[in-house]
């Protein structure tokens, strides 16, 4: 641009400005201003939800709005209480214009007074209407979503309400128990009432008993006598709150590296079955897991005053179940973790039944699981029980199937007689048994021993092969083990580096991961 166009464009710039100003000197009119914002409070007499709307929204009165001056709202008494008036003369419903200054706008009703339902005890797992009620022959039906809710009515008026005694929830097995009010009764109402139903947690156990469980915010102090069911707790979220165990969870090394107050941890529990109730007390647990199985203990604690839940699984079905049950005692977040955790198991189930299916007879390897730190006695799972499901499961062929039950003993003329394909065991020890199977000449006959297939089952913070969470990953360790041209994506080491770090929030070393799954050269 040339100088003198320059020059041209800074005069028309220049003559517009003055000729701007001159106007508004000549008219005394000024430039626009910012509008002001005015605080207006909406409320109404009296005061709280369903009186007014604003703008279309119900609110809860009083309200304060930070409105331009001069800008419309509309304004609705909406209650059925009888409407006498607004503070500034407008209808029922009118649209009301801003101030110039901070002002209150007021709805007035009369001649009907308010009864409110509300609830307490219930979370979002509650799954059904918990409240009708019935007012001038007009029946409600509300659920713990809509509560509270309020009506009016004149003075004497007769309101029948019902109320769910139990309220189901989303976790089989669990309830809210209706507490302190008649679950169905008509009242005379001569003042503002509220009538609020409180509510207890309760479980059917296993066992089948009615168990009253505490809040889950008042649950800080768990013992728990059940090994397996540590890793539920701890997956839920609650390692923190444990404060006495089994000694099978304190003296195990990963057990002790995801949650190192465990080694040292109150171990009031006996091998036979009885506890120590005054050292158990002294630690003023707020519940305690206990195996079903465990009925001596149990009934000794809870004659001592604490809450027992008495759990138990011997198949996958029971195990989600059991994980269920167990987080929502615990609350909505450890709730929330056990169902991604049965999500998790599920898929994993589910994909490898579908892999396995057409497995004739004649294609399935024959497994037999033996159990124990030594030969002498053999003992193995037979054909019942959680490790009979997951050979199954696997597509794997229980050799042992013939006999009934877990841990038991058998001859090794037996075993030469099943001549299993593949031998897995479960225990502590289980890489010593396997050498010594391996070099012991009473064995070699079997196939599995030629082959070298004899191996142990991985353990972590608890032994893969049996009752605890980590039979997610050991249906995924032995069905690639089976059948590895069927699971070839299948990285067991992966996956369990994934699992730690997602159900126990542990981030595993590969050193780790070798020795969980306790492989050898």
């Amino acid at each position: 641009m040339t100088d003198k166009k320059v020059y041209l464009v800074i005069a028309i710039i220049a003559i517009a400005a003055i000729s701007v100003a001159a106007y508004l000197l000549l008219t005394g009119e000024t430039e626009p201003e910012t509008p002001n914002t005015i605080a207006v409070t909406v409320t109404s007499s009296p005061t709280g939800a369903g009186y007014v709307k604003v703008d279309g929204t119900a609110i809860t009165t009083p309200k304060t709005f930070q409105w331009e001056e001069g800008s419309t709202h509309t304004l609705e008494a909406t209650s059925t209480a009888t409407w006498v008036s607004w503070s500034d003369g407008g209808s029922q419903t009118h649209e009301y214009t801003v101030p110039a200054s901070d002002a209150t706008i007021t709805a007035a009703f009369e001649g009907q007074i308010k009864v409110t339902f509300d609830q307490s005890g219930l979370d979002t797992t509650a799954d059904e209407a918990i409240v009708s009620f019935t007012v001038n022959g007009e029946t409600q039906t509300k659920s713990y979503a809509d509560l509270p809710v309020s009506t009016w009515v004149d003075a004497g008026t007769q309101v029948s309400y019902t109320i769910e005694a139990n309220v189901s929830t989303t976790c089989p097995g669990a309830y809210f128990m209706l507490t302190n009010s008649e679950s169905s009764t008509t009242i005379t109402v001569d003042d503002d009432t509220t009538v609020t139903a409180e509510y207890k947690r309760t479980i059917i156990d296993a066992n089948g008993g009615i168990i009253d469980v505490p809040d889950p915010s008042t649950i800080e102090r768990i013992a728990d006598s059940w090994p397996a069911h540590n890793t539920i707790v701890v997956m839920c979220g609650y390692r923190d709150a444990l404060v006495a165990t089994a000694t099978t969870n304190t003296v195990n090394p990963m057990f002790q590296k995801i949650l190192p107050a465990i080694e040292t941890m109150l171990t009031p529990f006996n091998s036979d079955g009885t506890v120590n109730v005054e050292e158990l007390m002294a630690e003023n647990p707020d519940i305690v897991f206990v195996s079903a199985s465990g009925e001596e203990a149990a009934a000794a604690m809870e004659n001592s005053g604490m809450t027992v839940v008495r759990l138990q699984f011997y198949n996958f079905e029971d195990m989600v179940h059991t994980v269920r049950l167990t987080g929502w005692i615990l609350g909505e977040e450890a709730f929330t973790k056990a169902l991604n955790y049965v999500d998790y198991f599920t898929e994993v189930q589910d994909n490898i039944i579908s892999t396995t299916a057409d497995l004739t007879s004649s294609e399935k390897i024959k497994v037999l699981h033996l159990v124990g730190n030594s030969l002498d006695p053999i003992r193995i799972d037979a054909g019942t029980g959680l490790i009979n499901t997951w050979i199954n499961l696997c597509g794997g062929d229980n050799a042992a199937a013939e006999i009934d039950g877990n841990m038991q003993t058998v001859s090794l003329e037996q075993i030469l007689a099943w001549n299993p394909d593949l031998i897995l065991i479960g225990s502590a020890t289980a890489n010593d048994v396997r050498e010594t199977i391996l070099n012991d000449e009473l064995w070699s006959e079997l196939d599995a021993v030629k082959n070298g297939k004899v191996m142990a089952n991985p353990m972590g913070v608890f032994d893969w092969a049996r009752y605890s969470v980590e039979e997610a990953l050991n249906i995924q360790w032995v069905s690639h083990t089976l059948y590895p041209d069927l699971f070839p994506d299948t990285d067991i080491r992966a996956e369990t580096a994934y699992f730690y770090e997602t159900y126990y929030e542990y981030t595993l070393s590969e050193a780790e991961i070798t020795d969980i799954l306790r492989q050898v050269d």
